[in-house]
């Protein structure tokens, strides 16, 4: 029986690294699935949209004090199917390549868990 993995990239690097790794393993390379997610237009705050404008909040500084973690907030996620037998495995490779679940990603930026 198949069972479905998902771990967390802070970077498409990372993330690419180790569906590199995985397919090494012999994890069929159609099994691997990476998306992105993000939104283009910033971060939501408060039901606005935020950080892209230096001109809408004043002076440069304070638009880099409150929006220069925008980029981090974004995700990689890395899905791969495979059979039970491989997951712990799989799961293994993952969290050594730096893959976080899901229930281990906050919403601010990575905190080396």
């Amino acid at each position: 029986m198949e069972t479905t993995i998902a771990r967390v990239f802070q970077s498409q690097e990372e993330a690419e690294k180790a569906r590199d790794a995985l397919v090494t393993s012999g994890v069929p390379r159609e099994a691997v699935e990476l998306t992105f997610q993000a939104d283009e237009a910033g971060p939501v705050r408060g039901n606005f949209l935020t950080g892209d404008s230096t001109g809408s909040i004043g002076w440069k500084e304070e638009y880099d004090a409150r929006f220069r973690h925008q980029g981090e907030v974004s995700r990689f996620i890395l899905t791969v199917q495979v059979d039970e037998a491989r997951a712990s495995d799989v799961e293994a490779l993952l969290q050594h390549a730096g893959g976080r679940t899901i229930d281990a990603v906050g919403s601010g930026p990575s905190t080396g868990d």
